[in-house]
């Protein structure tokens, strides 16, 4: 089929397809710069926020563990139990300390997971005293109030945490949201030049062929 286009014809249908590439490429390439942000905030999510959340829980239920067994364990025969048990829950609140610390922190959270840092060794500095007086039958009441505050302020920088966690994730959904309804106005976008370029394309191949058929038309009638 003979198009007969006009080379200003072919100049704009070139222009329009050249149109349709960029808006096409950068549809792309926001399309890909965002999936790969959401890729990294659901790891991030994951990682610094879902599996810390753990962390929290795990340190809290170690924490209420020392707090029970310091509280029952007054005899000088539960001496060797005691100190077993707490160098058992000290062990795994460290583990988990050095696990949390590997994550991404807020300034905030930075902050207070230091608070909690200077409230569980000032907690392990005092059972080390406590366990030394119940060794001798040594009154231990002042040394378990000094605990109870530590286990008390220790027991609020982990809500605190936690409530971090909680207002950061809200965060990142929202970004997230952010993030989907922008790719979704440049889908919309992407989708409207292509009509409005269809159209061009068909105003300019109707208009070619009604330019042949005039041409046409005399010589019609010379014969």
């Amino acid at each position: 089929m003979k198009w007969g286009f006009t080379f200003r014809n072919k100049l704009k249908l070139a222009i329009a397809l050249l149109i349709v590439l960029a808006a096409m490429f950068l549809k792309s390439t926001v399309e890909e710069r965002h999936v790969n942000t959401l890729g990294k905030s659901f790891e991030s999510f994951y990682k610094d926020r879902l599996l810390v959340e753990g962390y929290i829980y795990r340190m809290s239920n170690h924490l209420h563990v020392k707090k029970m067994i310091t509280d029952n364990c007054t005899q000088p025969s539960s001496y060797d139990q005691l100190s077993t048990s707490l160098q058992e829950q000290n062990t795994e609140i460290s583990k988990l300390m050095i696990a949390y610390e590997k994550t991404q922190l807020t300034s905030k959270e930075a902050v207070t997971l230091n608070k909690l840092k200077a409230n569980l060794l000032a907690l392990q500095t005092i059972e080390h005293s406590y366990l030394n007086r119940i060794r001798y039958n040594y009154e231990v009441v002042d040394l378990k109030a000094q605990m109870a505050g530590h286990f008390s302020n220790a027991a609020e920088n982990l809500q605190h945490l936690s409530e971090i966690q909680l207002a950061v994730g809200k965060d990142m959904q929202a970004d997230s949201e952010k993030i989907m309804s922008e790719s979704s106005l440049f889908s919309q976008f992407g989708i409207t030049i292509l009509i409005i370029i269809g159209l061009i394309i068909q105003v300019l191949v109707f208009s070619s062929k009604d330019s042949i058929v005039s041409k046409k038309e005399p010589n019609a009638w010379m014969n």
